[in-house]
């Protein structure tokens, strides 16, 4: 056998779909300023949803 096959590279593969069809966005908090939102944030059981929900509400006004 002359053919070279590739291997399967799933990382490759994951890191390729996640860039096509997700958004990532990232901000820091200070510990000391901002220790009360964070400290909210935390309380959260669904951090990712409750963002959206609160862009989402802020986009109907």
């Amino acid at each position: 056998m002359t053919e070279k096959t590739e291997k399967f590279n799933k990382n490759n593969y994951t890191k390729t779909y996640n860039k096509k069809n997700y958004k990532n966005y990232s901000f820091r908090l200070n510990k000391d300023t901002e220790k009360d939102v964070i400290d909210f944030i935390e309380m959260q059981s669904d951090k990712k949803n409750y963002f959206v929900s609160l862009v989402k509400k802020d986009m109907t006004k």
